[in-house]
Parts: structure tokens; sequence; C-alpha cells
């Protein structure tokens, strides 16, 4: 894969009437940039294991499925965690 990469943002200052807007720009940015990292690293993990893109892309993505179902037990209060788990 490539080198280091520089990523810079630049802003201006936010008006009230232009605060949805701007966020709903921020959150596009934010994907855009998790997709593009999410992507890079797949391709890391198929060069290295020596595995087809697809096949990584595929068990990535089983993996985020499971552990999304999982987050809500990992941050569960100590008593709940433990009644899950018995």
């Amino acid at each position: 894969m490539g080198g280091p990469v520089l990523r810079a943002a630049v802003g201006e200052p936010l008006t009230p009437v232009r605060w949805h807007s701007a966020q709903a720009v921020d959150i596009e940015i934010q994907a855009k940039e998790i997709m593009f990292h999410k992507a890079n690293l797949n391709g890391i993990m198929a060069e290295y294991t020596g595995q087809p893109i697809d096949k990584v892309c595929h068990l990535s993505h089983q993996l985020s499925c499971a552990i999304s179902r999982l987050a809500p037990l990992l941050h569960a209060p100590a008593a709940h965690a433990r009644a899950c788990v018995c």
C-alpha cells in the first residue's frame, strides 16, 4: 500500500443558521474518511494474509456486525452483565 498520508481540515466559523447543514457535511466527511481507512486496512490485511480482498471484506463486515450486536452487553452495568452470562 502507500506511505503516510497527511490530511487537514480547514473550517470557517459557523452561524446558527448554517449549523445543521455544516453538521451534515461533517458527518459525510467523517463517513468517507472511515470508509477510506476501512478499505485501506482491508487491502493491507489481504496483502499480508494472501487472502482475496473480497474474502477479507466479507470477514471484516461479519466481525463488525458481531461487535455491534455485542456492544450493549459490553457497556452494561455489572449486575446486568452477570445476569446475561449465566
